[in-house]
């Protein structure tokens, strides 16, 4: 149960802000992959709570996400991130 929003709210945004510059991040590592997965997870597990609890709103409630997937071009350690719309980058590990 989520009494005070707030601090929720202040990390979405610094959530948020995380993320948006590593869109473009040039080289990702794979721990860069499991952060971005981590507070992509993370955030969306907070707005679900936030609806629930009644603390955002109804504007807010209704509104939709759009979601891109990219499919994984490479290992882990050495994808790059996607860019353009569903198309994918190969991070070439021999620049690291």
């Amino acid at each position: 149960m989520i009494d005070d929003s707030i601090p929720w709210k202040e990390d979405l945004l610094r959530v948020a802000d995380t993320l948006e510059r590593r869109k473009n991040q040039a080289r990702w590592m794979a721990r860069t992959s499991f952060l971005v997965e981590r507070d992509t997870m993370t955030a969306a597990y907070a707005v679900r709570k936030l609806i629930q609890a009644h603390k955002v709103s109804d504007e807010l409630r209704r509104e939709g996400v759009q979601v891109r997937r990219h499919a994984s071009s490479a290992s882990p350690s050495t994808s790059g991130p996607a860019t353009g719309s569903g198309s994918t980058t190969t991070w070439n590990a021999a620049r690291t």
